[in-house]
This record gives C-alpha cells, sequence and structure tokens, in this order.
C-alpha cells in the first residue's frame, strides 16, 4: 500500500493519494527549490520553462520575475493543480502549462532564456536525450538549472527501492551534461543538507 502511495511521486494519479502527493510537493519541495532558484539568474523580459511542473509553485515564484514560464508535466493532476494555482498568471498570458513528456516538449526551437527542473530528472527514461531536448528550446545563451534533493546513491537506497528512479551524483549529471552539449557548467552543493543545483549553459551554435 505505501509503495502504491510513493509512485504518485513519479506521476501522480487523478486520485486522492495522488492530490495529496501534488499539494505535499508544494509545500515539501518549497525550502529546497528557494534555495536552488538562488543560483539562476531571472530578468524581467525573460521566458521560462519549469519542467516537471508538480503543483506549480516553482512556476508562481518564478513568475515574480520572469516575462512569461511554461510549465511541463506528465501528469494530469499536477497540470490541473499547476493551473489552478497559476489561474491569473495564465490568463494574462504569462503562464502556459501542457501535459507532455520532456522528450517532446511541445515549444520550438529557442523559446526559452531558461529552463527549470527540481527534483524531478531522477525519472527521466533516456537522460541524454532529454538534456538534448531542454537544449533545443533554449535560446543561445539560455541556462538550464537542475536542482536535486539526493546525490548520493547509499542515501536514497530506501527510495531506490520503494519507487522506479535512478539518483544521479554531481559528476554524472556533469558528464551526461557534457553529453548533450551544454557548457560552462557550475555545481553547487549544500553541505548541511546534500542538495545539489547545477547550472550549465547552451552556447551560440
Amino acid at each position: 500500500m505505501l509503495k502504491k502511495y510513493f509512485k504518485n511521486v513519479i506521476k501522480p494519479q487523478n486520485n486522492f493519494s495522488g492530490k495529496l502527493m501534488v499539494s505535499m510537493m508544494n509545500k515539501g519541495h518549497k525550502k529546497l527549490s528557494l534555495w536552488g532558484m538562488k543560483f539562476l539568474e531571472i530578468n524581467p523580459d525573460d521566458i521560462g520553462i519549469d519542467l516537471g511542473c508538480g503543483g506549480g509553485m516553482n512556476i508562481k515564484e518564478q513568475l515574480k520575475k520572469a516575462k512569461k514560464v511554461y510549465g511541463l508535466d506528465y501528469s494530469e493532476v499536477s497540470v490541473q493543480k499547476t493551473k489552478e494555482l497559476n489561474s491569473k498568471e495564465i490568463l494574462n498570458n504569462r503562464c502556459e502549462v501542457f501535459q507532455g513528456n520532456v522528450l517532446n516538449i511541445p515549444l520550438p526551437d529557442n523559446t526559452c532564456d531558461y529552463a527549470t527542473a527540481f527534483e524531478t530528472v531522477y525519472f527521466w527514461t533516456d537522460i541524454i536525450a532529454a538534456f538534448k531536448e531542454v537544449k533545443r528550446i533554449l535560446k543561445a545563451g539560455g541556462k538550464f538549472l537542475i536542482v536535486n534533493e539526493i546525490c548520493d546513491p547509499k542515501k536514497g537506497e530506501y527510495w531506490i527501492k520503494t519507487i522506479d528512479l535512478r539518483i544521479y551524483e554531481d559528476f554524472e549529471l556533469e558528464e551526461i551534461l557534457n553529453l548533450a552539449g551544454f557548457k560552462n557548467i557550475e555545481i553547487n552543493v549544500d553541505k548541511k543538507s546534500s542538495n545539489i543545483a547545477i547550472v550549465s549553459e547552451k552556447l551560440e551554435e
């Protein structure tokens, strides 16, 4: 029963457990998200996208600075929650939310000034292809921020056994970002919590 409940972490379902999980994500990840966003400069004219947007709290925070923010999640209940939380900005055409997969982001090339991924790359099935897709929709000079709470597989053994995920160490993510064509990779680690924030850049091609 517990294992079934925690599978809602990967893809919250349109049921009580799924809706509860999405609400918990907004509250439980807030401290981590605010810490991670310190490493990303968001300008008033920026267009961004939050990948695996969960309950939409990160989009709400980014809209305090950015011109427009897209959201993408493959969970229907996550998309619904994100739209509810950011309904005013959706009406003002400052926010759009899509249900879909990060392997096929429904945006043209060179659309976004930045992309964010909070507590989500653990679940990306073809991570190199996904990173290349993120790079495709970024403008030249665009930044990609990855923020994870767990970067040590030993500390995450319980979660690996409980739900289908892959915990990446910082050097692994750096290698994958390099393979996908990202440059200027900056790794930030909170020594107290082991939280990790990685910022990389798409250069002019």
